[in-house]
Protein backbone atom coordinates (compact mmCIF):
# COMPACT_ATOMS: atom_id res chain seq x y z
CA UNK A 1 0.00 0.00 0.00
CA UNK A 2 1.26 3.45 -0.92
CA UNK A 3 2.43 5.33 2.19
CA UNK A 4 2.72 8.82 0.78
CA UNK A 5 1.03 10.86 -1.93
CA UNK A 6 3.01 13.50 -3.80
CA UNK A 7 1.21 16.64 -5.00
CA UNK A 8 2.57 19.27 -7.38
CA UNK A 9 1.34 22.32 -9.22
CA UNK A 10 2.51 23.53 -12.60
CA UNK A 11 1.64 26.65 -14.59
CA UNK A 12 1.96 25.54 -18.22
CA UNK A 13 1.91 29.15 -19.49
CA UNK A 14 -0.82 29.38 -22.12
CA UNK A 15 -1.00 25.76 -23.27
CA UNK A 16 -3.04 25.88 -26.48
CA UNK A 17 -3.27 24.38 -29.94
CA UNK A 18 -1.08 25.83 -32.70
CA UNK A 19 -2.62 28.86 -34.36
CA UNK A 20 -4.86 29.77 -31.40
CA UNK A 21 -4.91 33.54 -30.79
CA UNK A 22 -5.05 33.89 -27.00
CA UNK A 23 -4.13 37.54 -26.45
CA UNK A 24 -3.63 40.56 -28.68
CA UNK A 25 0.01 40.90 -27.62
CA UNK A 26 0.90 37.20 -28.04
CA UNK A 27 1.51 35.51 -31.37
CA UNK A 28 -0.09 32.07 -31.81
CA UNK A 29 2.19 29.05 -31.61
CA UNK A 30 3.44 27.64 -34.90
CA UNK A 31 3.18 23.86 -35.34
CA UNK A 32 6.92 23.53 -34.58
CA UNK A 33 6.65 25.71 -31.47
CA UNK A 34 3.63 23.71 -30.34
CA UNK A 35 5.46 20.40 -30.74
CA UNK A 36 8.47 21.75 -28.82
CA UNK A 37 6.20 23.01 -26.02
CA UNK A 38 4.35 19.67 -25.82
CA UNK A 39 7.60 17.71 -25.57
CA UNK A 40 9.14 20.13 -23.05
CA UNK A 41 6.00 20.14 -20.88
CA UNK A 42 5.79 16.33 -20.92
CA UNK A 43 9.43 16.18 -19.84
CA UNK A 44 8.77 18.61 -16.98
CA UNK A 45 5.79 16.57 -15.76
CA UNK A 46 7.92 13.42 -15.80
CA UNK A 47 10.58 15.16 -13.72
CA UNK A 48 7.97 16.25 -11.16
CA UNK A 49 7.05 12.60 -10.59
CA UNK A 50 4.04 13.59 -8.47
CA UNK A 51 0.95 11.44 -7.96
CA UNK A 52 -1.41 14.38 -8.50
CA UNK A 53 -0.60 17.54 -10.46
CA UNK A 54 -2.69 20.70 -10.59
CA UNK A 55 -2.15 22.57 -13.85
CA UNK A 56 -2.96 26.19 -14.64
CA UNK A 57 -3.37 28.17 -17.88
CA UNK A 58 -4.83 25.31 -19.90
CA UNK A 59 -6.48 26.82 -22.97
CA UNK A 60 -7.02 23.44 -24.65
CA UNK A 61 -7.59 20.02 -23.11
CA UNK A 62 -6.60 18.53 -26.47
CA UNK A 63 -3.18 20.15 -26.07
CA UNK A 64 -2.92 18.74 -22.55
CA UNK A 65 -3.84 15.29 -23.87
CA UNK A 66 -0.99 15.64 -26.39
CA UNK A 67 1.36 16.44 -23.50
CA UNK A 68 0.21 13.38 -21.53
CA UNK A 69 0.59 11.15 -24.60
CA UNK A 70 4.26 12.17 -24.78
CA UNK A 71 4.87 11.63 -21.07
CA UNK A 72 6.47 8.44 -19.80
CA UNK A 73 4.88 8.70 -16.35
CA UNK A 74 1.44 10.19 -17.11
CA UNK A 75 0.28 8.76 -20.44
CA UNK A 76 -2.21 6.52 -18.58
CA UNK A 77 -3.07 9.05 -15.87
CA UNK A 78 -6.57 10.33 -15.21
CA UNK A 79 -7.27 13.81 -16.56
CA UNK A 80 -9.91 15.95 -14.87
CA UNK A 81 -10.64 19.24 -16.60
CA UNK A 82 -13.22 21.19 -18.58
CA UNK A 83 -13.25 23.07 -21.85
CA UNK A 84 -14.48 26.63 -21.46
CA UNK A 85 -18.20 27.10 -21.93
CA UNK A 86 -19.18 28.67 -25.26
CA UNK A 87 -20.03 32.34 -25.44
CA UNK A 88 -23.63 32.58 -24.16
CA UNK A 89 -24.59 35.17 -26.79
CA UNK A 90 -22.95 33.79 -29.91
CA UNK A 91 -22.36 30.14 -29.03
CA UNK A 92 -18.79 30.51 -30.29
CA UNK A 93 -15.97 28.67 -28.56
CA UNK A 94 -14.05 30.81 -26.07
CA UNK A 95 -10.35 30.59 -25.38
CA UNK A 96 -9.97 31.30 -21.68
CA UNK A 97 -7.46 29.82 -19.24
CA UNK A 98 -8.70 26.82 -17.29
CA UNK A 99 -7.25 24.52 -14.66
CA UNK A 100 -6.95 20.74 -14.70
CA UNK A 101 -5.83 17.85 -12.53
CA UNK A 102 -3.75 14.91 -13.66
CA UNK A 103 -3.66 11.94 -11.32
CA UNK A 104 -1.88 8.60 -11.35
CA UNK A 105 -4.22 7.61 -8.52
CA UNK A 106 -7.92 6.80 -8.98
CA UNK A 107 -10.25 9.78 -8.68
CA UNK A 108 -13.77 9.46 -7.26
CA UNK A 109 -16.62 11.90 -7.74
Amino acid sequence: MQQEIRFATFNVCNLSQPGAKLYDNLEPLTPDQYQAKVLWTAQQLDQLDADVIGLQEIFSLAALRDVLAHSARYRDATLAGFEAAPDPLTGAARLVPQVALVSRLPLAA
